[in-house]
């Protein structure tokens, strides 16, 4: 009771392990009502178990163990590592609550775990909820890993920053006006595949990172995916209707396969870029139905079509070049009149963002986007194709649909299928006959 009085601060320390080089040891610090686990192993991680163990052992009072290995309750938050100790801590098969005004967050040198990772998928997963803001792992030299679990807050931020980032179909989820930073600019390394993220926007930062089958459902926010890091995304779902689906700053966005396409978009820099594009696999056969080795696949883009009067009439840009003014565009030849039809098929309304003609922007004229050989099979290598890209930030759309594929062969008529709106993925098995591509559903 000396010491407490002279440093206000209750203090228990248990060793949890017989692994000295690894030994699991828990404290409280009574001025901030924090736990901290230090030690484990990916092996022998630290666990609730332990928490509750020393909890009790030291008289704390802020633990509940509802079912043992199943369920616990704290009134603290919780430290995972100090800082600088390799620290492991796992979380398998469990519900953690944590009450108001607490949460958790794993510091440098230390791994926080839920669930575990077999392939692609998580299982045995845990679900850990707080009712007040969680600051997670904005630490240098942390590690998350969420593999099959489900991460709840209460409102505010729930940040992922600085730390290498696993996350495997898990749910991660906010209440209110909530951000979810999945990865900042400076996070090691970022795997994101099979991700449901509810009631928040989502913030992605980091360069390169890793992102798959990425579902963002009733954002609080008027974004739904908010990117900052040169990032490709392959399937991506954006759903409850926010009033941008996407978001860049002077970045490039990719994204691949999209559930849901750029129907509305926010760039927030002159050199930023949100493109949209899709997977195109092509089987051939000949006229007898077998499969057709060595033949050609091409793909040309249409050329970008624009309107300069809100959809009265709609042109289509044979010469590359840098916008300047309209009319002596036209009259130099880098236009030609196009229509209705084909401007539907490029997803062009000639409203903002939707194909109306800008000043100083590089339009482009039909171009090839692919050749390849068909295998022995009669297939080409995936391909992917430019759908749409804005640029800027009025958002200017360079459009590149309709698309023409071309299939040659030696002894065989060359063979053509048009006005092809690549606004999805393609898997087609195509049938050369006569000169004529028919395709097989």
């Amino acid at each position: 009771m000396r010491l407490r009085n002279l440093t206000f601060c209750l203090l228990f320390v248990l060793a949890l392990q017989a692994r000295a080089w690894a030994a699991v040891v828990v404290t409280f610090d009574v001025p901030t009502t924090t736990i901290q686990v230090t030690g484990g192993t990916s092996g022998a991680p630290a666990t609730w178990e332990d928490v509750y163990q020393a909890d009790v052992a030291g008289g704390w009072g802020v633990v509940e163990r509802v079912a043992q290995d199943a369920m616990y309750r704290t009134t603290a938050s919780l430290n995972i590592g100090d800082g600088s100790t390799a620290t492991h801590f796992t979380s398998l098969n469990e519900m953690v609550y944590f009450e108001d005004g607490y949460g958790f967050k794993p510091t440098a040198a230390a791994t926080l775990q839920l669930g575990e990772k077999s392939g692609d998928w998580g299982i045995n997963g845990s679900t850990w909820r707080t009712n007040t803001a969680g600051i997670i792992a904005r630490y240098t030299g942390s590690t998350l890993l969420i593999y099959g679990s489900t991460l709840r807050t209460g409102g505010g931020t729930l940040a992922y920053d600085y730390a290498t980032l696993e996350v495997l179909n898990s749910i991660i989820s906010t209440v209110g006006d909530a951000d979810v930073a999945l990865a900042s600019s400076d996070a090691t390394s970022v795997v994101l595949k099979k991700v449901y993220v509810s009631g928040c926007q989502a913030l992605l930062a980091k360069d390169g990172a890793t992102v798959e089958d990425l579902h963002i459902h009733a954002s609080e926010t008027n974004v739904g995916l908010y990117c900052t890091g040169n990032a490709t995304i392959s399937g991506i779902n954006v759903t409850g209707a926010p009033t941008y689906e996407y978001r860049a700053w002077d970045n490039t966005l990719t994204l691949v396969d999209p559930d849901t396409s750029g129907t509305s978009v926010l760039i927030g820099h002159a050199d930023g870029v949100i493109i949209e594009q899709y997977t195109v696999n092509i089987h051939v056969n000949d006229k007898d139905g077998a499969n057709l080795a060595t033949a050609t696949v091409a793909c040309t883009s249409f050329g970008n079509i624009v309107s300069n009067d809100a959809g009265a009439t709609f042109f289509r840009c044979i010469v590359d070049h840098t916008a300047g003014t309209f009319a002596t565009d036209v009259s130099a030849g880098k236009w030609e009149l196009t229509t209705a039809a084909n401007a539907a098929l490029a997803g062009v309304t000639g409203a903002a963002q939707k194909g109306a003609w800008v000043t100083g922007i590089a339009y482009v004229a039909a171009a090839q986007q692919f050749s390849v050989a068909t295998d022995a099979n009669g297939d080409i290598a995936e391909q992917t194709v430019d759908y749409k890209k804005w640029i800027g930030t009025s958002e200017v759309l360079m459009s590149y649909s309709p698309h023409t594929f071309t299939v040659t062969k030696a002894g065989h008529p060359t063979s053509t299928w048009e006005n092809v709106t690549i606004d999805a993925p393609i898997q087609q098995t195509i049938k050369m006959i006569g000169g004529v591509i028919v395709i097989d559903d």
